[in-house]
């Protein structure tokens, strides 16, 4: 894998933490590095909010930058159709329940 340049959004990203666990990241970029990424032709940027090792000096818990990934176009994974089953359903049983205490 090439050792890509992050391109990195001006801004502020805060980890805010509520009593009962929850969290939230406030963040305020700024507009016109947003527009300077690869704008999609529906008028997306791909961007990734990923924890710091460390706090900054601002309080900054998380780094914006633009998200590069590109996919192979083949599904993979959960969103993949299934193939054929791996092994054939139990046959009837000519008997059913015999062996059940509610006969």
């Amino acid at each position: 894998m090439a050792n890509k340049t992050k391109k990195y959004v001006k801004g502020s990203a805060k980890e805010v933490v509520f009593d009962d666990g929850s969290s939230l990241i406030n963040a305020d970029l700024n507009l016109a590095d947003l527009n300077s990424l690869n704008v999609s032709a529906s008028g997306y940027v791909k961007i990734t909010i990923a924890r710091r090792r460390e706090v900054d000096s601002y309080g900054n818990t998380h780094s914006v930058y633009e998200n590069t990934f590109k996919s192979d176009g083949a599904k993979k994974g959960a969103g993949a159709p299934l193939g054929e089953p791996v092994s054939k359903p139990f046959p009837p049983t000519t008997r059913p329940f015999e062996d059940s205490p509610f006969s």
